[in-house]
């Protein structure tokens, strides 16, 4: 089919357009575990081929489902975005659209997907295939529910489970996590720090991060934001950035210090799973990124578990 969309975005293209050069439009990417950086373009990152493809109990199989869902998801963001950067108020709907927005963005990418289908593997082995997709059919359910097509267990989604695409459980788990996540954000109060000095705010392939100074590194379980203390943030723009907090924060906007945005750079480049994308091409950050080229967060069993490294 001519429509047929094979590059599928767990990074919005619309996203990483915030993170260019203002000049150039040039997005360069730092590579984690390698010191160096290149230059490439938003479309060019943040994608997998095929990577939403999934077979519904019909049989047949969904190439531009997913893509479109999200499609949609994103033109609410950006809509929600432009407000922000005009510094306006946000309607309840507004902050649903950017709620999901970020709970899918955390649950989409590779990362996730990744320790999803490490943690299937573990379950499998575990309790057996029979019972594990027991367990797994309320999250295909209720992506059934909210893509409107019942996606299938295929014979060779079991053997999917390491792959780079990854396999219809972790596929799953997007929609059914996400859907969790995105109400717990809405019971945070959000502020937007702008960047009020040279210094912006960079991206990664797995930019929110959880953290918590007093609840050591335990950030989510049973797919709930826990913790008195918890800190979750996002950078939207390479302009602003959200920080969500349950309290000890004001809510609105406000201008950020060189310090404060060094330090969520900072969080972004721990929690990355390989690149991180920025505006501008800096020997010295790329020595910062390589210095943390062995942080990754984690994900553990039976109590879910998503940490981060300090």
């Amino acid at each position: 089919m001519s429509n047929t969309k094979k590059k599928h975005h767990y990074l919005p293209e619309s996203y990483l357009k915030g993170f260019t050069d203002s000049s150039s439009g040039i997005l360069w990417v730092y590579l984690k575990c390698y010191s160096e950086v290149r230059q490439s373009s938003p479309g060019n990152e943040g994608y997998q081929k095929y990577y939403y493809a999934f077979f519904d109990t019909g049989g047949k199989r969904h190439t531009n489902t997913i893509e479109d869902f999200f499609s949609k998801i994103e033109g609410n963001y950006i809509r929600v975005l432009n407000k922000i950067h005009d510094r306006k108020n946000l309607s309840s709907q507004d902050r649903i659209n950017l709620a999901k927005f970020v709970a899918f963005i955390q649950t989409r990418v590779p990362w996730f997907r990744s320790e999803i289908d490490k943690m299937a593997a573990e379950h499998i082995t575990n309790v057996g295939l029979e019972e594990a997709k027991r367990n797994f059919a309320s999250s295909l359910e209720t992506m059934g529910k909210i893509i409107g097509f019942e996606p299938k267990v295929q014979d060779n989604d079991y053997q999917k489970l390491m792959s780079p695409r990854g396999s219809i459980f972790s596929l799953a788990q997007t929609f059914d996590a996400a859907n969790n996540f995105y109400k717990q954000l809405l019971g945070l109060k959000w502020r937007f720090l702008f960047s009020s000095t040279s210094i912006k705010y960079v991206t990664s392939d797995n930019p929110i991060y959880y953290y918590s100074e007093n609840d050591q590194v335990t950030t989510i379980q049973g797919d709930s934001i826990i913790g008195e203390n918890i800190e979750v943030t996002m950078p939207l723009s390479k302009k602003v950035a959200l920080v969500a907090k349950r309290k000890n924060i004001q809510a609105g906007y406000g201008d950020a210090t060189g310090t404060s945005i060094k330090s969520i750079n900072k969080r972004t480049v721990l929690g990355a799973k390989e690149n991180i994308y920025t505006s501008f091409n800096d020997g010295t950050f790329m020595k910062f990124v390589h210095k943390y080229k062995d942080s990754r967060p984690y994900m553990a069993m039976v109590r879910r578990k998503m940490a981060h490294h300090k």
